[in-house]
C-alpha cells in the first residue's frame, strides 16, 4: 500500500535500502499510544534548493549551498522523540540519515544523504510541551546532497 505522502528515513548515509515511511517508524516508537502516531509530516514546501541565495549582476537567484528540508509535526509524544535520538542520532540531537522526501510542486521525490537536526526542549514554549510529548515539534534536515 503506498503512503501519501511518502517521507521515508533510514539511520546513516547511503541507505536507500533501509527507507521506511516516517509513519511506521513513528508509530513504532509510540509506546504510550498518545496519539497521532502515524500522522505524517506536513512538509510541503519545505524543501529549499539552497540555504544561501544571492543575486546575481543580471537580477537572477544564485543558489549556493546545500539543500535543506523540514518535516513539521502537529504533535510527536516523547517516546517518538526519544526514539528518534536513540536510532538516528546516537542519542543527541543530531546524525546522519539518509532520506526521500518531495522536492517540487508535481510530487516528484528523491533520496539525499542529509544530517537531521532534532531540536532540544528548550526550544519549545512552554505551550508547546504537554505531559505526553510536544506540540509543533519539526524534524530539520541540512546538508542534502542526492543520491
Amino acid at each position: 500500500m503506498a503512503v501519501y505522502p511518502n517521507y521515508q528515513i533510514a539511520a546513516g548515509y547511503n541507505n536507500a535500502a533501509g527507507l521506511s515511511s516516517i509513519e511506521t517508524v513513528l508509530a513504532g516508537y509510540d509506546t504510550v499510544k498518545v496519539g497521532l502516531a502515524a500522522a505524517p509530516p506536513q512538509a510541503y514546501g519545505r524543501y529549499r534548493e539552497s540555504n544561501t541565495v544571492a543575486i546575481r549582476g543580471n537580477g537572477k537567484n544564485l543558489f549556493r549551498g546545500f539543500a535543506s528540508e523540514e518535516w513539521p509535526f502537529g504533535f510527536l509524544s516523547f517516546d517518538q522523540i526519544e526514539g528518534m535520538q536513540t536510532n538516528f542520532c546516537s542519542g543527541s540531537y543530531d546524525g546522519f540519515v539518509t532520506i526521500k522526501t518531495r522536492t517540487d510542486v508535481r510530487g516528484t521525490y528523491a533520496n539525499f544523504n542529509a544530517v537531521l537536526k532534532l531540536p532540544q526542549l528548550a526550544d519549545f514554549t512552554p505551550d508547546n510541551i504537554k505531559p505526553t510529548g510536544i506540540v509543533g515539534y519539526t524534524m530539520r534536515f541540512v546538508r542534502l546532497v542526492a543520491l
